[in-house]
């Protein structure tokens, strides 16, 4: 997994991205998922027939404050009925699956953040604006509006009052995923610079000949072996905690 976003990440980032909140959702449902739930999505994920998304969390009332979610999941005639907006998603409007966090009304305020996995097509499901991101324009990112979206109560992902750990399973593949990502940027970058300082001439001689851009670039080098070094123990850390 890390391999290969870091392998996207040199290409693109916005395909790297996407792959990140795909395998996201599909972690989500790994750790935590029932056997019902696992055999019903995880087949079609993992060969690339749907597309997920996790995490469907952020509103604008509390950016990253999970505590101040304000979409709310009623239990009703033996269903959850979501009604909230989110907002900055990735894969909003794309992604067929959504691993979503709301408020059980019921719930103490300890336990009250659930998460629930909610299909595109599911009724009560819309999209909003799309966000104009300064990068990464290639991923959609935007709105998810909920109006009365009633899931039958095996939606729920994790157990009630769940969402932490939930949560958990995606953090780490979230981390680990973004710091691949960004190697495989830098190290892309690295290469194009490398390759231009060897071919640029000023004064009627290569900018590589220059103990200083020789320095400047050694010195990137240096500093992303590093950075590789450090997601290997990470790497390490997560297999066998």
């Amino acid at each position: 997994f890390m391999a290969a976003t870091e392998a996207l990440g040199a290409a693109c980032g916005s395909t790297a991205w996407a792959y990140l909140a795909h395998c996201s959702a599909e972690q989500a449902l790994i750790a935590t998922g029932t056997d019902a739930q696992k055999d019903r999505w995880l087949p079609a994920l993992s060969e690339g027939r749907s597309i997920g998304a996790a995490l469907v969390a952020t509103e604008t009332g509390g950016g990253s404050n999970l505590m101040a979610i304000q979409t709310l999941a009623n239990r009703k005639d033996g269903s959850f009925v979501l009604n909230g907006r989110k907002h900055f998603i990735t894969l909003a409007g794309v992604a067929d699956l959504y691993v979503v966090v709301a408020r059980l009304s019921d719930a103490p305020e300890s336990g009250a953040l659930s998460c629930f996995l909610v299909e595109k097509e599911d009724p009560g499901v819309s999209f909003g604006k799309r966000e104009q991101t300064v990068g990464l324009r290639g991923v959609s990112i935007g709105e998810i509006i909920f109006e009365d979206c009633r899931l039958p109560l095996d939606r729920l992902l994790g157990n009630p009052g769940g969402a932490m750990m939930v949560l958990g399973a995606i953090g780490n593949i979230g981390l680990l995923g973004s710091a691949s990502m960004a190697l495989g940027m830098a190290e892309a970058a690295l290469n194009a610079a490398t390759t231009y300082v060897k071919e640029r001439k000023v004064a009627n001689q290569l900018l590589s000949s220059q103990p200083g851009v020789q320095a400047i670039v050694g010195d990137a080098r240096f500093e992303l072996s590093g950075a590789r070094a450090w997601l290997a123990q990470a790497a390490a850390w997560y297999s066998n905690p």
